[in-house]
């Protein structure tokens, strides 16, 4: 009996021990690569993460790794006020230094918030003291991506035409610097945005090339953004006068996208409906 609970001590003290590893091995690692291991991981696995690499920062006394935490739990919050919280926090503490991410990077999760909170005059605030600081320490991919934004809060205000030079800017960048592998999620991002500029701008048949990329580049390898280019795709081809083709498109993203979204395209296929392109549409997209 004596050994039996010895062994099972043991096997207790060897997994404690293997997570501490785990996380000090996590804890010492540049950001960057932190940041793209913990978009690999599924919620529970990042909520955990989370939990433990802010516990041992605070332990620590690190502030960057204080804020590293911060903004590790901001990501797990995405449009909830809890997200906005939590960039203020990463500002707070990180308001004195002179690092090359911060307090940049909260002023962009803070700004990226507003804007999907619809408040766009804060959000702008932020994206315009995040690229103060991002110029200052010259850093290129957060300008990337406070450049992004300050084009989508153009769009919101009708200025299309500058939001295509921005976008257009945006996308040339990443191409010609070969991030479009090492920062794969916001060069997705800058494609469907540069697509759906182009279709905005009503220069429809260059928006279709820049869709047809977007579709080539995520199908069977992105779940989220493969729809979003069906959509945006669709939607391009109806003003081409592309019907069938439009129709198919919203038909595939429909059965991929979440309730919300599909919302969004019963009330576009309505309208197709009422004007007449073809019938019982609703029906034959089964939306719900």
């Amino acid at each position: 009996m004596c050994k039996v609970i010895i062994f099972i001590c043991v096997i207790f003290f060897n997994c404690l021990y293997s997570q501490n590893i785990n996380i000090d091995t996590f804890f010492e690692k540049d950001f960057k690569a932190l940041k793209q291991e913990f978009y690999l991981m599924d919620s529970t696995s990042k909520t955990d993460f989370s939990r433990k690499y802010l516990s041992r920062a605070k332990l620590s006394n690190n502030i960057i790794k204080i804020a590293n935490g911060y903004y590790f739990f901001s990501e797990l919050n995405l449009h909830q006020r809890k997200a906005i919280n939590y960039a203020d926090s990463i500002i707070q503490i990180t308001k004195n230094s002179n690092h090359k991410e911060y307090p940049a990077l909260g002023y962009i999760q803070k700004g990226t918030q507003l804007y999907y909170d619809n408040n766009h005059h804060l959000a702008l605030d932020n994206f315009i003291k995040a690229r103060k600081l991002a110029s200052k320490h010259n850093n290129k991919f957060q300008l990337i991506i406070i450049k992004h934004y300050i084009g989508l809060l153009k769009n919101v205000n009708k200025n299309v035409e500058e939001s295509l030079i921005i976008f257009k800017n945006n996308f040339n960048f990443i191409i010609n610097n070969n991030l479009d592998l090492i920062h794969r999620k916001q060069y997705l991002k800058s494609l469907y945005a540069l697509s759906d500029s182009y279709a905005k701008n009503r220069i429809f048949d260059t928006a279709q090339v820049y869709y047809r990329k977007g579709l080539f580049e995520t199908h069977e390898k992105d779940l989220y953004f493969y729809p979003h280019f069906l959509t945006g795709y669709g939607i391009n081809s109806f003003h081409r006068k592309e019907y069938i083709i439009a129709i198919d498109s919203l038909k595939k993203a429909s059965k991929l996208l979440q309730n919300k979204k599909k919302i969004y395209l019963l009330f576009i296929c309505i309208y197709m409906n009422h004007i007449g392109i073809c019938k019982n549409l609703k029906e034959d997209l089964n939306f719900f």
